[in-house]
């Protein structure tokens, strides 16, 4: 008997307050210029925030491409540049060497690459290293540059255009 009692307050409590709501909305009517007004610079609003959110996302992106990782460790961005100079440093160095022994340089750093020779390897030490790498696999010097096209030769042996046309047009 307790528990529809309290029902009974319940749906009474819910019929007032939504009787209340009714009387309140009937009260605060508004006219369609005010109402109009109001919606545009809701509208304007919306789209300002909207703009300004497109700005702050490309301001972030190209902030995080600028400075690279946003969580990078500082020193951990050191000791990568670090490496990447010395190995800038160990590539220039070895095509220095590998010229002076007529050796393939693209051909000969990625075999000693390959190979983990150039790992840890002292730049004064590389003269070393890709001397050994030639007696072991001679193919990684630069072969002497073979004559292609037309030579003398070929062109004893051979009548060219340019020599026909002037034979036919009687000119020697």
């Amino acid at each position: 008997m307790a528990e529809e009692t309290e029902e009974q307050v319940q749906d009474t409590e819910s019929a007032e307050q939504e009787s209340t709501d009714t009387s309140q909305e009937q009260e605060q009517t508004f006219d369609a210029a005010y109402v109009e007004k109001l919606r545009k610079e809701a509208a304007k609003h919306r789209k300002d925030k909207q703009q300004y959110k497109e700005v702050a996302d490309k301001y972030e992106k190209l902030k995080s491409a600028l400075s690279g990782d946003d969580d990078a460790d500082p020193q951990k961005t050191i000791e990568t540049l670090k490496n990447e100079n010395q190995t800038l440093k160990l590539r220039s160095k070895f095509s220095e060497v590998a010229n002076r022994l007529e050796a393939d340089t693209d051909l000969t750093f990625a075999y000693l690459k390959d190979k983990g020779k150039l790992d840890d390897v002292d730049p004064d030490e590389l003269e070393d290293v890709i001397s050994q790498a030639l007696k072991d696999k001679p193919s990684l010097k630069n072969g002497k540059a073979v004559a292609t096209g037309d030579t003398k030769k070929d062109k004893e042996d051979k009548t060219d255009l340019n020599s026909w046309i002037h034979a036919m047009a009687g000119k020697k």
